[in-house]
């Protein structure tokens, strides 16, 4: 090679430096120990995937009192000089420029001090002809060969700096707090939204511990328990601390982060996303809040529909035994009309205490507790047709059935379920004699039951209502009803984790379908 001025060889005293394995001290030091004589002694900085360049250049600068360059492909080198270059990226310098070189090419700064001493040895020269296999080039040859590497190193540097730009906007950008830390805990790099977030600038940042910004008891997690943990299990996943703002304010976060070694293993640091969930908590907690105090409300409502009920019906029959009694005892001594009125007294008395029964029913079974057991379902419709035998022979119905499933719930419960829809096809059964047929059809969860009649059938406007309280669809003149039974049904069919629903066509009938889940079922026939 040429020793002439335009092509001079450079004696370079090259040595690359992992940022994470030193600190501030370490580095000064070392700088220190660069031959003072040697006109092209640099020190190149690799920084880490994850860390801005340009503030660990203004860290650097501060701290060592010397300036720091960003380091790009083909700049002339300038001596007693600090260059900054990506992870993963070396240099070498020819011809008085910087150039970068794969991976081998680098030497470690843990090299001894006889490494560096030979390193700083100036390279044997020689001339060019001397070079085996040189062949000289022309003079336009070299023109164009050179304007051909200075177009190539400007397409490098351009795309370079897009892509550092697009990641830089990305980094600040993203509605999320982002932050990199060192194996020491000490911030490295924040990102915009994490300054305006909780209202810092990054010169009162950069350098302190992470923990200098969490509440004392997430603080002592992160140095206890995060770094000594999450060293070791490379990644974090939404680990619930809590950040101070500078005005004082606590935010509630979920911190996730992904553990970064260098190449010998030794890990330096984490790349982390943090995300402000306070208000989210702050909804979670009122939603349980309410959620509590409605299934407060909802218990004393139905404890107090239960005592009032149960206290009502003392004064109730006392009401329609003396009403009943006056009319024996003075039967003689009232006219037609008086006899009107104490009917209504004594039918409005009864009448009065089928629907606090009905309310006391339905509030048994919110409030009591269930006694789960294994039930034979055609057990329950057999005593089902025994109990409404009379309407049964009085109808002349027909009930059909078969292989009906052993369940697990309830048994009073279900018993009530039943007689309440085979009750329902018996009262609303029109001038036909009822036809009632129940079915099952097993499920991955439990069992469908369907209970099939040939009644009146029910309007599509009116199946809205039929499973609410007090909801009557007919009038006493037609059937005796309160409006109490299907919403017995449906209570039920929901404790059992279940749902009730029906199809109808008016003149043609009602199917009343319902699930039962349970945690295990066998059909009766498997018995």
């Amino acid at each position: 090679m040429s020793r002439s001025s335009s092509h001079a060889v450079a004696t370079p005293f090259v040595v690359t430096i992992d940022l994470s394995a030193m600190n501030d001290t370490e580095l000064t030091s070392f700088l220190a120990t660069l031959p003072k004589d040697s006109e092209a002694a640099f020190v190149v900085i690799s920084v880490p995937t994850g860390m801005l360049i340009e503030e660990i250049r203004a860290v650097l600068a501060r701290h060592l009192q010397m300036p720091v360059l960003e380091l790009a492909h083909g700049m002339a080198v300038q001596p007693r000089q600090v260059f900054l270059i990506p992870e993963g990226q070396n240099v070498m310098v020819t011809r008085g420029f910087f150039h970068l070189i794969p991976q081998e090419h680098v030497h470690d700064a843990s090299l001894s001090q006889d490494s560096r001493d030979a390193l700083a040895a100036p390279l044997p020269q020689q001339e060019e002809s001397q070079v085996e296999g040189f062949v000289p080039l022309s003079e336009d040859a070299a023109v164009a060969a050179s304007q051909e590497e200075e177009s190539d190193r400007h397409l490098v540097e351009q795309n370079l700096r897009q892509s550092e730009t697009r990641y830089h906007r990305l980094y600040n950008k993203t509605p999320v707090m982002l932050h990199t830390i060192d194996a020491s805990g000490t911030l490295i790099s924040v990102s915009d939204y994490w300054l305006r977030k909780l209202g810092y600038k990054r010169q009162e940042v950069l350098g302190r511990k992470f923990s200098q910004f969490l509440t004392p008891t997430s603080a002592h997690h992160v140095e206890t328990v995060l770094l000594p943990q999450y060293s070791e299990l490379e990644v974090c996943i939404d680990v619930p601390y809590q950040m101070v703002c500078r005005n004082g304010v606590i935010l509630d976060i979920l911190l996730s982060a992904i553990a970064e070694r260098d190449p010998a293993g030794r890990f330096v640091r984490f790349l982390t996303v943090v995300v402000d969930v306070s208000e989210l908590q702050r909804t979670q907690q009122e939603l349980a809040h309410r959620a509590a105090a409605l299934a407060r409300s909802n218990a004393e409502l139905e404890q107090f529909a239960y005592v009032v009920s149960h206290d009502l019906q003392e004064p109730l029959r006392a009401m329609v035994a003396f009403s009943e009694l006056l009319r024996q005892s003075y039967s003689n001594q009232l006219d037609d009309r008086a006899e009107t009125y104490l009917q209504y007294i004594v039918d409005g008395g009864v009448r009065m205490q089928q629907l606090i029964d009905g309310i006391l029913s339905l509030s048994r079974i919110s409030y009591r507790q269930q006694m789960i057991e294994a039930i034979d379902t055609t057990a329950i419709v057999e005593t089902v047709m025994q109990i409404l035998a009379s309407p049964i022979a009085k109808t002349n119905a027909t009930i059909i059935y078969s292989d009906l499933p052993i369940i697990n719930g309830d048994r009073n419960q279900i018993l009530q379920l039943f007689q309440n829809l085979i009750s329902n096809a018996l009262k609303f059964c029109g001038s036909n004699p009822p036809q009632i047929c129940i079915t099952a059809q097993r499920q991955s969860n439990g069992w469908q039951f369907s209970v099939q009649d040939n009644g009146i059938g029910i309007e599509a406007e009116q199946q809205s209502r039929i499973f609410k309280l007090f909801q009557q669809l007919y009038t006493q003149t037609n059937t005796q009803g309160y409006g109490i039974g299907l919403a017995i049904c449906k209570k039920i069919v929901e404790r059992h984790n279940g749902q009730l629903w029906l199809d109808s066509i008016p003149g043609q009938g009602t199917t009343f379908h319902f699930t039962l889940v349970t945690s295990a079922t066998t059909t009766g026939t498997d018995e």
